[in-house]
C-alpha cells in the first residue's frame, strides 16, 4: 500500500462519515413552524421545562414569572439626537433599523 492509496481510502472514510452524519440529521430533523404569509418570525420553542430537584431527590416544577411590566417611552428625542441608548427588544431593534433612526455612537467590539 502506498500513500496515494492510504490518502484515498482515508478521505473516502471521512466523506461517508459526513455524509452520514448529514443524512442522520436530516432524517431527525423537527418539524419546522411555518410563519405567516409576508410575515418573518422569529420562534424559540422549548420542549421541557427546568426542573428544581431537592436533597430528597422530589422534583418541584419551574413556574415562569411573568414578564416585568414595559415601560412607557417619550416618543420625543432630545436635543442629542439619541432617543435612548439602549433596553431595546430585539423587535423593536428590528423596526428601528428598517426606519433608518439607529445611529451608532461609538465602535461596536466583536
Amino acid at each position: 500500500m502506498n500513500w496515494n492509496i492510504f490518502l484515498i481510502w482515508l478521505s473516502s472514510i471521512y466523506l461517508l462519515y459526513y455524509l452520514l452524519n448529514i443524512a442522520f440529521d436530516l432524517i431527525i430533523r423537527s418539524p419546522k413552524q411555518k410563519a405567516p404569509s409576508g410575515e418573518q418570525v422569529l420562534t424559540f420553542s422549548e420542549d421541557e421545562l427546568p426542573v428544581i430537584v431537592d436533597a430528597a431527590g422530589r422534583p418541584a416544577p419551574v413556574t415562569r414569572k411573568s414578564p416585568p411590566p414595559a415601560v412607557k417611552r417619550d416618543k420625543a428625542l432630545p436635543a442629542s439626537g439619541i432617543g435612548y441608548t439602549g433596553d431595546v427588544s430585539l423587535a423593536e431593534m428590528f423596526e428601528l433599523a428598517k426606519a433608518d433612526v439607529l445611529q451608532v455612537t461609538k465602535a461596536i467590539a466583536y
